[in-house]
């Protein structure tokens, strides 16, 4: 499995994530342009299996509708965050960010805790405090984490469906749990290790 990471040039600086595997793929969190996703989807001969999201926040998801349109294939996401989806358009607008249209949840990750997308296997980690349905996808011993966790910080809970004490259960039940040198690939900023975020990160260091 090749894994290659993308940072948008909006103002947001978000993660997206490549990983191909066999001449197919699965893309993570789709808040690159999608001129730049569908032109690595076409120059390596992909077929593009699924898009996964690991929350509904616009920056991950603002190019998930083009994807899916141009390659056919599913998308994926929890419907805890729904509102914020259908709200795509209205924060593209706030937010001064070109509005590609909305995508719809053709699988509810509320529904599943694991994916069998040959030849990728996920396991779907409910994680909760930085929005309603965010998850978190781990593939072997990579994990992506979309805003939950970062390295040496957390995602913020101020928004609507955030909640503090949530985020942090979240993070030490489910992810602190994982062995320590699984790799972390956040939604923003660089990757990071279990083992450094337990000895390092000021929010969950006691």
């Amino acid at each position: 499995m090749i894994l290659k990471s993308f940072e948008s040039d909006l103002i947001f600086r978000e993660n997206t994530y490549l990983l191909t595997s066999g001449g197919k793929a699965i893309l993570i969190d789709p808040g690159a342009e999608p001129e730049l996703l569908i032109g690595e989807i076409l120059s390596g001969g992909y077929r593009l299996l699924a898009v996964l999201a690991t929350h509904g926040h616009v920056d991950h998801v603002l190019s998930a509708k083009p994807l899916c349109e141009r390659f056919g294939s599913p998308f994926y996401m929890h419907g805890g965050d729904r509102d914020w989806l259908e709200d795509l358009q209205n924060m593209c607008t706030r937010f001064r960010l070109p509005y590609y249209g909305t995508p719809l949840i053709n699988h509810d990750l509320a529904e599943c805790s694991e994916l069998d997308l040959d030849p990728f296997h996920f396991k779907v980690l409910h994680t909760a405090g930085h929005s309603e349905g965010s998850v978190c996808f781990l593939t072997e011993d990579l994990l992506f984490s979309g805003d939950t966790l970062f390295r040496r910080s957390v995602g913020r809970t101020d928004l609507p469906g955030g909640d503090l004490a949530l985020l942090k259960r979240s993070i030490r039940e489910t992810i602190l749990t994982l062995p320590e040198e699984t790799r972390v690939y956040p939604g923003h900023l660089e990757a990071t290790k279990i083992a450094d975020e337990k000895c390092h990160n000021p929010f969950l260091v006691l």
